[in-house]
């Protein structure tokens, strides 16, 4: 059965949603901040744990997996506050082009051995990315859109 990928896949849907909910409430900084902390929550009990229940070690993946997810999910939604609008297009599909190619390296890393080489690389990036939050100022709009008329 397929099970893990079915609730991964549900947790990620999830983490849409929330992501959503937590970014109209919160903002861009926290809502970042609060993603990649799930994420590190979950990769960092992934690592620490040294038992070989399923049920922990799957929900310490999807854990790890909604954080990230949520972070991502934010990106998309608020591209338009932290680059100026002028940018906007090209900040975002650099960054997309860059994930890609950083992507490339994601199975070669994932069978590295030790397996913790791959989880420390996921907290590693995670981290970075979440101190990088703390730095954040959001770009007031200056430019009006055809619907704020």
């Amino acid at each position: 059965m397929f099970i893990n990928n079915i609730s991964q896949s549900l947790a990620e849907c999830l983490s849409y949603l929330v992501a959503n909910v937590i970014f109209t409430f919160i903002g861009i900084r926290w809502s970042f901040i609060y993603s990649y902390t799930l994420g590190l929550i979950g990769m960092s009990s992934l690592l620490a744990y040294k038992g070989d229940e399923q049920v922990w070690l799957s929900l310490f993946i999807i854990l790890g997996k909604f954080g990230l997810a949520a972070g991502f999910n934010i990106c998309y939604i608020a591209n338009q506050e932290i680059f100026p609008i002028e940018a906007v297009v090209w900040c975002f599909g650099m960054c997309a082009a860059i994930g890609h190619i950083a992507a490339i390296f994601a199975p070669q890393v994932a069978e590295l051995e030790p397996n913790s080489i791959a989880k420390w690389a996921f907290i590693g990036c995670s981290s970075v990315a979440l101190f990088a939050m703390f730095f954040l100022r959001p770009q007031k709009r200056k430019v009006k859109y055809e619907s704020d008329y």
